[in-house]
């Protein structure tokens, strides 16, 4: 198998609505390997795309932003560049990748490193100064990350009144503790979100707060998420609250 860098020079649609593309390689492949790996007069490739843009303003003030807040939180240990390195060198520790620049980071890049930080800050129960939802750059991780963590997606708030909320009404008269909830995107949320969900209806919900429900594989909530057990208790255990396969992130540094 032979790997080459390429650009993408053009493109076109052709008639059964395939598209196809023009690409130019950085170094030539020999007839020897076009030969070598072809089958029935094809050969097959894989095309992996490189984000070529660099992070935005809006995803560096969230992540000074996170980063503030973890210096807040850890301030009688470290200044906040001190902070700033350490989670920047944790993070290339989790991920086994060499140090980064975030000025010159990507797009992609940046979102990751913006979910780690999250996951960090859900971790160490960190309040952030605004709310969760508007500091992620992957809503449907920050939806997830508050299903696991027992918060409500809207406010952050922790605490008794928060549920797990079916986005999708689950239907008079129909069982909770025999439904499949893979089939309905799921939302935690507090007494007053929930409430709100229900007078104000779902879509001036989203327009207002930006966040909504997720489907979970069944893996999740029966591992991760450990639903639908409240149901039938109505009461949430300290393991039931705990984050689970998370990695103790502050603790590596």
């Amino acid at each position: 198998m032979e790997n080459s860098l390429a650009k993408v020079v053009g493109q076109r649609v052709v008639e059964n609505g395939k598209q196809q593309l023009l690409i130019e390689l950085d170094n030539p492949v020999s007839d020897f390997s076009l030969q070598r790996y072809q089958r029935d007069g094809e050969i097959k490739v894989k095309v992996e795309m490189f984000d070529n843009r660099y992070l935005s303003p809006q995803q560096n003030d969230k992540i000074h932003a996170i980063i503030r807040d973890i210096y807040r939180e850890k301030k009688e240990d470290f200044n906040f560049e001190e902070t700033k390195e350490r989670v920047k060198t944790s993070y290339c520790k989790v991920k086994g990748i060499e140090y980064f620049s975030l000025s010159k980071c990507s797009m992609t890049f940046a979102r990751e490193f913006i979910n780690f930080l999250l996951l960090l800050v859900h971790e160490m129960g960190i309040q952030t100064s605004l709310p969760t939802r508007q500091l992620t750059d992957d809503a449907s991780m920050q939806v997830y990350m508050s299903l696991v963590k027992r918060k409500c997606a809207v406010c952050d708030h922790v605490g008794e009144g928060n549920q797990i909320h079916h986005y999708d009404a689950i239907g008079m008269g129909l069982d909770r503790t025999d439904f499949d909830h893979t089939k309905s995107r799921l939302i935690c949320l507090c007494a007053k979100h929930h409430e709100e969900t229900h007078t104000i209806g779902l879509d001036t919900f989203f327009n207002k707060y930006y966040v909504e429900g997720i489907k979970v594989r069944q893996q999740d909530l029966d591992q991760i998420i450990k639903y639908p057990y409240e149901v039938k208790t109505r009461e949430y255990s300290e393991e039931q609250l705990s984050t689970h396969d998370l990695p103790d992130i502050y603790e590596k540094i």
